[in-house]
């Protein structure tokens, strides 16, 4: 897995001075998704990096907080290039060897109709995949941000594709934990050596 050093050292060291910074709460290395959204909807958080499903928990548990939100696309590493996030998401897939693949097929493309993803935008805060949904009336009224949601899917990448991925990410969260001690020109070295180990399935420890 090839690492471009000059990016990666300018993205480690953005991310030390974010951690090193006042905005920074002192659970940054260990806050999880659902701590991070509880916290911003009671006013502890003035900002946050999280998933669409925010925006609609927001407006239901804290409307007041909700009345104030904002919403930017994540910031680029280099100011002459859109920034790339990556896409996750829930990924439906039918078995080779199912006992019932043609039912299974069918309601897999039943969860992802049209109907469905205006359904669970609507009520799970879920990005649609189909693009034309983002000029949908009924999705647009759910997500007042769709555009700048759309235009970060169309510039997003793909997590890296290997069947060892959760080594991999977990090679690269013990190297940059905690974030406030990353070492942006050491570290990239050190995220080299971890990642090629995990690649060889030779263990973490």
């Amino acid at each position: 897995m090839a690492l471009d050093d000059e990016a990666t050292q300018k993205a480690l060291a953005v991310m030390r001075r974010v951690a090193l910074s006042s905005a920074a709460p002192v659970s940054l290395s260990t806050s999880r998704e659902d701590q991070s959204r509880l916290a911003f909807e009671t006013g502890a958080s003035t900002f946050m990096v999280n998933y669409t499903f925010v925006w609609p928990s927001a407006r239901e548990n804290a409307p007041e907080i909700a009345d104030n939100m904002g919403w930017a696309r994540w910031p680029a590493v280099f100011g002459d290039l859109p920034s790339r996030v990556t896409i996750g998401g829930i990924n439906l897939g039918i078995g080779a060897y199912s006992d019932h693949s043609e039912l299974a097929f069918v309601a897999a493309s039943c969860l992802r109709s049209e109907s469905n993803q205006r359904l669970v935008a609507r009520k799970g805060g879920l990005p649609p995949t189909i693009t034309k949904l983002y000029h949908d009336e009924e999705v647009r009224k759910t997500f007042p941000f769709a555009d700048v949601l759309l235009e970060t899917l169309r510039d997003g990448v793909q997590r890296p594709q290997t069947p060892l991925y959760n080594d991999v990410s977990m090679a690269i969260s013990h190297a940059l934990h905690p974030l406030r001690d990353i070492k942006p020109q050491e570290d990239v070295e050190t995220l080299r050596r971890i990642i090629e180990r995990a690649l060889r399935s030779e263990g973490l420890l």
